[in-house]
């Protein structure tokens, strides 16, 4: 303020045209450069803040994201392990079943041997081959479509 109080004084007078005025008039630039060279030292020092916040902010979001995904894919992973094994334990189950049904199935089989007679008509077979047939539909194990 003094400076400017100063040239306002200057310049309703004579400019001194000596080596002191051009002394005066160097200091006088000097001092405002250096002032605006603080000024924007002070706007470069803010945009390097920002930067560096908006790069940790960026970096903190990405890890964020990373994490996120990491525990979904754990997730899907255990899912997909209680899934195969609920479906391991189901095959076991069917396979059980259809072995009994074949062992049921040879058992008639060997039944219906040892009781037919010699003079078997066509149509007696065809009965008791319909029965052996039918016989996953008499334990309810229909096809799964």
């Amino acid at each position: 303020m003094a400076a400017t109080m100063g040239d306002s004084m200057m310049s309703n007078s004579r400019k001194p045209t000596g080596m002191k005025g051009k002394v005066h008039d160097l200091a006088t630039t000097l001092q405002s450069q250096n002032e605006e060279l603080g000024i924007e030292k002070g706007h470069v020092h803010n945009i390097k803040a920002e930067n560096a916040n908006s790069s940790s902010g960026m970096q903190g979001q990405l890890n964020d994201i990373k994490r996120y995904f990491a525990a979904d894919v754990q997730r899907m992973v255990e899912e997909f392990k209680v899934q195969q094994k609920l479906q391991e334990a189901e095959n076991v189950r069917l396979q059980q079943q259809v072995t009994q049904l074949k062992g049921e199935k040879t058992s008639v089989h060997q039944q219906i041997i040892a009781l037919q007679p010699l003079d078997c008509t066509y149509d007696r077979l065809c009965a008791i081959t319909l029965a052996v047939a039918l016989l996953p539909l008499h334990y309810g194990l229909l096809p799964v479509r």
